[in-house]
């Protein structure tokens, strides 16, 4: 479920149905999540965005490839290099 999860505030995990299926953008995002005081899922976009175009969160620092490919699997197109550190994720 880390893949599939936000972090809200330091260290809570949470599902949102729809919400983890956003692709990925590290120059360009469309979209912001955030969660209400109810704990509801909040979708905004930053601008208008045309029928069949992308909407993109960030989901790490591209420049620092390390997390996102330890969490994610893939490395970003904006990535400066393909060499990456291997991290060892805590349990909890």
């Amino acid at each position: 479920a880390l893949t599939r999860s936000t972090v809200v505030g330091t260290r809570e995990l949470r599902i949102a149905p729809m919400a983890d299926m956003f692709n990925h953008g590290s120059a360009e995002t469309e979209v912001g999540i955030t969660y209400d005081g109810e704990g509801n899922c909040v979708v905004t976009t930053s601008r208008d965005v045309p029928a069949g175009c992308p909407l993109r969160i960030s989901l790490g620092d591209g420049t620092d490839p390390s997390p996102l490919f330890a969490k994610y699997g893939f490395l970003d197109e904006s990535s400066p290099a393909t060499y990456c550190k291997l991290l060892h994720l805590k349990k909890e």
